[in-house]
């Protein structure tokens, strides 16, 4: 049987060490990318969470992209005018690892800091 105090310092520990995205994912992100040609983009990200749905503007060269989705557990699936998703999953540091053209492109949002 557990005591108050193991259990308080449980419970402490357990909190301290929750991931980067358990306080949320709204915020600023770098990108960087791969096309389905091969060829490598960079840029930003803006994501707002509200709830399990979350919007997302990226922003890479002169062009604007825009999306909205759904969190579901450690996935984001955002649709963004492109007939396949993008696919991410939510890393433990906080960073988004994604697929999107069918799995044919890649995508790493960091968080700004």
């Amino acid at each position: 049987m557990l005591t108050r105090r193991a259990l308080a310092a449980f419970a402490t520990a357990t909190l301290c060490a929750l991931p980067a995205w358990a306080e949320g994912l709204s915020g600023s992100y770098a990108v960087e990318g791969m096309n389905p040609d091969g060829s490598k983009y960079t840029g930003t990200v803006s994501l707002v969470e509200n709830g399990a749905s979350v919007s997302m503007t990226w922003t890479v060269g002169s062009s604007s992209y825009a999306g909205a989705g759904l969190v579901d557990g450690k996935v984001i699936t955002v649709q963004w005018g492109d007939p396949n998703p993008v696919y991410y999953f939510i890393t433990p540091s906080g960073e988004l690892h994604g697929t999107w053209a069918g799995g044919k492109a890649l995508e790493r949002l960091v968080p700004a800091n």
